[in-house]
């Protein structure tokens, strides 16, 4: 079964809580996870989590269920607040090729669709160099 942060335990996850354009950064290295909530103060009929422009090629997820994955990507819908919900997303075992732009967010009935940023930067951990030893 796998784990999704109860919203009031914010330590447990990334939380996203201002519109655009404010746009939050996480820096990451290779293998890690992440979990970032995003708080909706609305609902909407379609979910979404893309990276970059949100072009077609660009939709990481979408779906009108509670909770979908799909390859290292997931997210998930924690609603019925009285403020609003929370939209979960998550991408495991990130790579280098995983920095870059990320969006979360709803398609509503009225215009635009509400929705947060947050960035992820890659960081390299080099692995230190026994004294002694030569690099080339």
């Amino acid at each position: 079964r796998e784990w999704w942060p109860v919203p009031l335990l914010w330590p447990a996850c990334a939380l996203l809580a201002r519109n655009p354009p404010e746009v939050k950064t996480f820096y990451k290295t290779t293998g890690d996870n992440i979990i970032v909530s995003c708080f909706f103060s609305v609902s909407g009929s379609r979910m979404y989590f893309c990276r970059e422009e949100c072009e077609d090629k660009d939709i990481l997820v979408q779906t009108t269920n509670v909770s979908v994955q799909s390859d290292r990507y997931s997210v998930r819908y924690v609603g019925g607040f009285v403020s609003g919900g929370y939209l979960y997303v998550k991408i495991s075992q990130l790579t280098r090729a995983d920095s870059g732009l990320y969006r979360c967010g709803l398609n509503t009935s009225f215009s635009p669709d509400p929705y947060q940023e947050f960035r992820i930067v890659h960081v390299h951990t080099e692995t230190p160099t026994p004294r002694g030893t030569c690099t080339h």
